[in-house]
């Protein structure tokens, strides 16, 4: 869904898939409710073409891009500066191109805690978290959950040594653990579960 003209400005998701989101229909309700005129379009592009779609898009008049799976680890690597945010995640989901430069920020850890707190009503001090997968979605949430004061948060994935990695980054916390998904077969129950994997991005079962 996307409203190009001369008046508009440009942004895009940036993924590998991307056909799925919504992005485009959510930016342009927001946008209808500002005032504010964008076309917000879809860009897949793989792996090995993602430094080329992301400047393609911003040398063609593009203001800025969100990043999805399985790029903000790119993302990352590729931005010129970095928030606090996406320095603290290693990490980095939307870039503004800025005179020529990019701007990597990373806003899932408050994304996700507002819509934690906010719309869904949960309590997150206090309480045992699980998250699912330890890549960029994953990286750029830790922080902020930790902040918020859960008894424990546990970062299982496949890759064992990749979780504990992830671990290592946020400073190696008393309540921060990592486990394989098949040991959590034995884990004690967990209050929140947050799937940061790529599993359900096609609307199926994770």
């Amino acid at each position: 869904m996307t409203e190009n003209d001369s008046s508009s400005e440009r942004y895009a998701l940036v993924g590998h898939p991307v056909e799925h989101s919504r992005s485009p229909l959510i930016h342009q309700l927001f946008a209808r409710q500002t005032g504010f005129k964008l076309s917000y379009e879809l860009i897949d592009a793989e792996p090995q073409s993602f430094e080329t779609a992301v400047r393609g898009f911003g040398a063609a008049g593009g203001r800025g891009v969100n990043v999805t799976v399985p790029h903000k680890g790119a993302a990352f690597e590729l931005v010129d500066e970095l928030s606090d945010a996406a320095e603290s995640a290693g990490a980095v989901n939307t870039i503004s191109f800025l005179d020529g430069r990019l701007r990597g920020d990373n806003t899932d850890g408050v994304g996700l805690i507002r819509d934690l707190k906010v719309n869904q009503r949960q309590t997150i001090a206090g309480r045992r978290v699980l998250i699912l997968g330890a890549g960029g979605a994953a990286r750029g949430i830790v922080t902020p959950l930790l902040e918020e004061g859960p008894s424990e948060v546990v970062i299982a994935n496949r890759n064992l040594e990749r979780a504990r990695q992830l671990v290592h980054q946020c400073g190696d916390r008393a309540e921060l653990h990592a486990m394989t998904f098949a040991e959590l077969a034995t884990a004690e129950p967990f209050d929140i579960v947050i799937n940061a994997t790529s599993a359900g991005l096609r609307g199926e079962a994770p």
